[in-house]
């Protein structure tokens, strides 16, 4: 498998020599850069932000910018789609490649560097809203595991009282807890939910069974917890703090991404500092 920029590729992702290769679809994923493909010589061209690449399929020549540069293995055809090497096309566009061998999944990342710029803010809703946008990765051993799909209502999301480099993300029923090192978010533990409820000692703001679970799950029992329900259908955060005895504060926001103070889905509480 292979994600760019936390989208998961959908087309076939191949191993050759030891490089991944993905589509040219796939790899738009790397950024707001303009893609071309020139069907009678066979070659791609990636164009954005000052940097100009150009490679064909069967050849092992890439051009960056005009110079030359060889590749330790070509771009190719396969089921007429134009498979090309993550790693080489990564680098030069200064993205950074990660290959987990014992998943077999290959990521790639490139944060905007506004996102990289509000990670840094003083102000905590505006680095959390930043923390969970930023590109994702995963070094565990097992692949990632799949969400079901399920009409969208929206997403939670908890974090530490006062802190925003560590999360929960619950997407239906799957629950994801990540740590940001280095601009990315780390997958340090993920689990399935099932339908049947449980009362968990540990991780006491979930209410289900776990139906798979990889990783190593955080001990976070003690914590006091910053929680997130956003709802798409009434365009709302409703937020709370709670901790294994109960709610301490909760409360709603109506979001409106045209208000100048509009921060993200991750809002404000009132009961807790807004600053770092």
């Amino acid at each position: 498998m292979a994600y760019i920029n936390s989208d998961k590729a959908y087309g076939e992702v191949l191993v050759r020599e030891g490089n991944t290769f993905v589509t040219l679809t796939d790899l738009k994923g790397l950024g707001d850069y303009d893609y071309q493909y020139d069907k009678v010589k066979k070659q791609v061209s990636i164009t954005g932000k000052g940097t100009t690449v150009i490679v064909s399929a069967g050849s092992k020549t890439m051009q960056n910018n005009g110079n030359k540069q060889t590749l330790i293995v070509a771009p190719f055809l396969h089921k007429g789609k134009m498979m090309i090497p993550l790693r080489a096309v990564a680098d030069a566009f200064s993205a950074k490649v990660y290959w987990n061998g014992p998943a077999k999944t290959a990521y790639v990342t490139k944060p905007r560097s506004e996102t990289i710029a509000d990670l840094k803010s003083k102000d905590l809703s505006t680095a959390r809203n930043a923390a969970i946008t930023v590109p994702h990765i995963s070094k565990l051993p097992q692949a990632e595991l799949e969400r079901t799909y399920m009409e969208m209502q929206g997403m939670n999301y908890y974090f530490p009282k006062g802190k925003w480099d560590k999360y929960f993300i619950l997407d239906n029923d799957l629950i994801s807890y990540y740590e940001i090192h280095n601009n990315t978010a780390e997958l340090i533990w993920q689990a399935k939910l099932g339908n049947a409820g449980k009362k968990h000692s540990n991780l006491f703001f979930l209410t289900a069974t776990f139906k798979n679970e990889i990783g190593t799950q955080p001990n976070v029992k003690d914590w006091t917890i910053a929680q997130f329900i956003f709802r798409y259908p009434v365009g709302a955060t409703y937020y709370g703090l709670i901790n294994s005895k109960g709610t301490l504060a909760g409360g709603e926001v109506e979001l409106d991404n045209h208000d100048p103070s509009y921060k993200g889905v991750i809002v404000d509480i009132p009961e807790e500092s807004s600053s770092k």
